[in-house]
C-alpha cells in the first residue's frame, strides 16, 4: 500500500472516530455538552489538517495501529498547549486598548440641555455607552433643525416619566413634540456623531437659555418661558377662557403654576415643622410667605377647606372663613382641585388655616412677614424626628 492510501486511510479512520465522537455528544443533556465544545472544535481542526497533511508510511501505520488515533492527537495537543491563556489574554487587552484609542479620538464638546436649567457646554466620549450615560437610557438622535447638528433625547423619556424639558416648534412656531429629560445637542461628522463648533454651540445655547413649564389647559398641554414664572405673578381669578378671549393667557398660565408651587410648598412646610406630635404653625408659615404672598397663601388655604367642606376635621369656623376669601367665578372644578392641600394630614392642615387666619387678621396686614420676623419661634421640647401622620 502506497503512502497516499496509508494517510486517506488514516484521515477515513479519523474521520469516524469524530463521527462517533459527536454523535455522543448530542447524546448528553444540553449543559453537559457545553463542557465538551472545545474538544469536539480542536478534533474537528485536527481532521481538517489530515487533509493536506502527508505522513511517512511509518507515521501513518503507527497511528492506524492505534484503537482511538484522534482522541490519542488530542490528548498530546493538550500537553503541547502552553500558550493559549497568554494569547487570549493578549487579545483582551490589545482590544481594550483599540477601543479606548477609538474613544479618545471621538471626543468633543457637545450642548447639555436639562429640565430647568441653563444649556451649559460638557466634554463627552461619543462611544454609545458615554451617550447613554448623558441621557440616562437608550437614546434617541432626531434632526430637527437645519443646521449639521443633532438631538439626542432618552429614547423612553415619556414611558418613564421623566420631567418635561424643551417644546420643539414648527417654522410658524407650533409645538409639535415635547423633548422629556435631559438631552444633548451635537454636530455631525462624516458618519457619525461629531463635536459641536463653538458657533453652533452659542447658537443653541440662545435658543434653549430659557426653562420652560408645561401646564394643562382646557386639556391640552400650553408652555410658558420659566423665567416669567420665577417672579411672583398676581393671583389670577378668571377662567382659561376668559383669559384666552382677553389675551391674558400668560397670566393665567403663570398664576396656574404659582398656585400649584403653593400648594406644594405648604405641603413641604407642614412636613418640615411636624415632629409628630406639635406643628410649628408659626415657622410653616414663614417659610411660605418668605415664598409667595399672602393674598395666594390664603387662596390656596381656603380653597382647600371649601374642597374638604365634608371633612370634620376642618373647623367650621374655618369653612366659613373660607368663603369669605375671594375665588374663580368661572373656573372649571379641575383647576380648582389642583389646588387642594392633599399630601398631608388634614387636621395639620387646620392647625396652619388657624394661624393664617390669625395672622392675616391683623390690622397691618401689608406687614405680615415683617410681623412673623420679628416674633420669637415658639419650638417644642419634643424629638425632632418628623413622621407624616396617618391619613
Amino acid at each position: 500500500m502506497d503512502t497516499n492510501n496509508l494517510n486517506y486511510l488514516l484521515y477515513e479512520k479519523m474521520s469516524d472516530e469524530q463521527d462517533i465522537f459527536r454523535d455522543w455528544l448530542k447524546s448528553l443533556p444540553r449543559e453537559e455538552m457545553l463542557y465538551h465544545t472545545y474538544e469536539y472544535s480542536v478534533r474537528e481542526d485536527i481532521v481538517m489538517a489530515m487533509e493536506n497533511i502527508e505522513l511517512t508510511d511509518a507515521q501513518a501505520k503507527a497511528l492506524l495501529d492505534s484503537p482511538t488515533p484522534l482522541a490519542d492527537i488530542y490528548r498530546n495537543f493538550q500537553k503541547l498547549e502552553t500558550d493559549h491563556m497568554d494569547i487570549i489574554r493578549d487579545c483582551i487587552e490589545n482590544r481594550a486598548n483599540d477601543i479606548c484609542e477609538e474613544n479618545e479620538q471621538k471626543r468633543g464638546s457637545v450642548l447639555v440641555v436639562e429640565p430647568g436649567k441653563n444649556p451649559y457646554t460638557k466634554d463627552i466620549s461619543f462611544s454609545l455607552e458615554s451617550l447613554q450615560q448623558q441621557v440616562g437610557g437608550y437614546i434617541q438622535a432626531v434632526y430637527p433643525f437645519k443646521e449639521p447638528v443633532a438631538l439626542i433625547c432618552n429614547e423612553e423619556g415619556k414611558l418613564e416619566g421623566l420631567p418635561l424639558n424643551r417644546a420643539l416648534k414648527d417654522d410658524e412656531g407650533n409645538i409639535y413634540d415635547i423633548v422629556a429629560g435631559t438631552f444633548l445637542i451635537v454636530g455631525l461628522g462624516a458618519e457619525d456623531f461629531a463635536p459641536l463648533s463653538p458657533e453652533l454651540s452659542a447658537h443653541f445655547a440662545d435658543f434653549f437659555k430659557t426653562p420652560e413649564l408645561f401646564i394643562k389647559v382646557n386639556g391640552k398641554l400650553a408652555v410658558i418661558p420659566a423665567e416669567d414664572a420665577n417672579s411672583e405673578p398676581p393671583l389670577y381669578l378668571h377662567s382659561a377662557a376668559y383669559a384666552s378671549e382677553h389675551g391674558e393667557i400668560n397670566l393665567y398660565l403663570s398664576s396656574n403654576h404659582a398656585n400649584i408651587a403653593c400648594k406644594e410648598a405648604i405641603e413641604k412646610a407642614i412636613r418640615s415643622h411636624y415632629n409628630g406630635s406639635h406643628l410649628d404653625t408659626q415657622e410653616a408659615l414663614r417659610e411660605i410667605l418668605q415664598k409667595f404672598g399672602p393674598e395666594r397663601v390664603q387662596f390656596i388655604l381656603a380653597n382647600t377647606a371649601i374642597h374638604k367642606d365634608w371633612d370634620a376635621r376642618i373647623s367650621p369656623e374655618n369653612k366659613s372663613w373660607a368663603r369669605t376669601i375671594p375665588m374663580p367665578q368661572e373656573a372649571d372644578s379641575g383647576r380648582l382641585a389642583a389646588y387642594v392641600i392633599d399630601q398631608v394630614h388634614p387636621g395639620l392642615t387646620n392647625l396652619l388655616i388657624n394661624q393664617a387666619r390669625a395672622t392675616f387678621s391683623t390690622p397691618e396686614k401689608s406687614s405680615v412677614l415683617q410681623k412673623l420676623k420679628q416674633e420669637p419661634a415658639i419650638r417644642s421640647s419634643a424629638p425632632t424626628k418628623k413622621h407624616e401622620p396617618e391619613r
